[in-house]
């Protein structure tokens, strides 16, 4: 396959082209718009700056890993920052720029120069190491970048310079511009070259991993045929796994799905396929230790159903469960409440009376509580403590009245 592949050095207009057609242009020209009035809001306008801008990352990862599978035509413009290749991106930059500045500190400018310099030619390596597999472990291994870069060869130093050469035509087109253009339109010119560097930096990265994917040991899938929709690394994990699973090969399933899930987010799918693996083998411990992970997962997808079932299951391994934030595990109990499911709305308001006896929501997760064990049926012994508590807790004279009518309504 790689013998009918282009040599990027034959085909470098076209990178410079990249960002001006199609769905590319599309997402060039939104995101240049939405930027560049976001910003003219103090605060609520920069941070939405900057969230635009992780998701403008998160669209060029997205061209990266289509160029490398030899799909020259961009994927569809989305506004997302996807599911946290984009932040560890940020912290490998975040990297690359405060090891040369602490190891400059501590033995010398010149010291710190050379690994800033080091840094900067290995940055790309590291970017195709994180856009392949989502993990930052691998992007910042050095033995990793190492070969990435030296089976490449002079080509990878090519591409390397042709990036900078990307950035400094961008940077000094912006500074002509910008002396002659008015404030709101240089910001947007500024904007908008920012965002074609970007654009088409990332499409050059995934082309040489297209060039050199039999050098690299990578299997691109190929030009979608029309109708096709691409695979996913969580859909190929899945399948390989399912098949181990099948063949009762469990042990290796679950340490092929637990290296996925510790190093990268996955979807779903695998935290339930994980879950199944779990079962199989009875491990208590690690379908607890999983469940925290997971229910976090579904609260960010808002599939409360799914939620509120993952820790009525895990309630029953440890009566203490209950989601990582107080605020989730309020509104999960409001959910279940209102969904019917008063066993578990009661049993989630006693985790959060047991996990903060002094909190200030006490009265009110102590009226809910104990009103539902009046209408359950249940014994009202542990509600009498409830209500004490909340009652010494409070000053608020509707609160304790409140508090003491539903004493009298439990006999108590």
């Amino acid at each position: 396959m790689s013998d009918r592949i282009v040599p990027f050095w034959n085909r470098l207009p076209a990178f410079a082209l990249y960002p001006l057609k199609g769905v590319t242009l599309a997402s060039l020209l939104v995101f240049t718009f939405l930027i560049t009035f976001a910003s003219l809001a103090p605060f609520i306008g920069w941070l939405l700056a900057g969230l635009l801008w992780l998701g403008a990352l998160k669209q060029a990862f997205e061209m990266l890993l289509a160029t490398a599978n030899g799909r020259m035509d961009a994927p569809v413009v989305n506004f997302d920052i996807g599911n946290g290749t984009v932040i560890r991106y940020v912290l490998l930059q975040l990297t690359a720029l405060l090891v040369p500045l602490l190891l400059g500190l501590l033995l010398g400018p010149l010291v710190g120069l050379l690994v800033l310099l080091m840094m900067g030619v290995l940055l790309p390596a590291a970017t195709i190491g994180l856009a392949i597999s989502e993990s930052l472990r691998v992007a910042l291994n050095p033995d990793y970048l190492w070969r990435i870069a030296s089976r490449i060869g002079w080509p990878y130093l090519a591409v390397v310079g042709l990036s900078l050469v990307i950035q400094y035509s961008a940077a000094n087109a912006d500074a002509l511009l910008a002396r002659a253009l008015p404030g709101l339109l240089a910001n947007a010119t500024g904007t908008l070259f920012s965002l074609w560097a970007l654009f088409a930096t990332f499409h050059l990265m995934g082309y040489l991993v297209w060039q050199y994917h039999e050098t690299l040991n990578f299997t691109p899938e190929g030009p979608l045929t029309p109708g096709e929709l691409p695979k996913t690394r969580d859909s190929e994990l899945l399948a390989r796994v399912e098949a181990l699973i099948a063949s009762g090969e469990v042990d290796v399933a679950l340490s092929h799905l637990r290296d996925e899930i510790r190093d990268r987010a996955v979807d779903l799918p695998v935290h339930e396929l994980y879950r199944r693996a779990l079962k199989l083998k009875g491990d208590r411990k690690a379908l607890l230790d999983h469940a925290k992970l997971m229910l976090q997962a579904l609260i960010v997808a808002k599939q409360d159903r799914k939620a509120l079932a993952l820790i009525r299951e895990s309630l029953q391994l440890d009566p203490t469960f209950s989601p990582f934030e107080l605020e989730d595990a309020e509104r999960l109990a409001q959910t279940a409440l209102h969904g019917g499911q008063t066993d578990l709305a009661l049993a989630m308001l006693k985790g959060l009376i047991d996990a903060h006896p002094r909190h200030v929501r006490l009265p009110h997760w102590a009226l809910q509580a104990s009103d539902l064990t009046l209408r359950r049926g249940e014994d009202p012994g542990r509600a009498k403590q409830w209500l004490s508590d909340a009652e010494s807790l409070t000053a608020d004279d509707e609160l304790r009245r409140r508090l003491g009518a539903q004493r009298a309504a439990l006999g108590l």
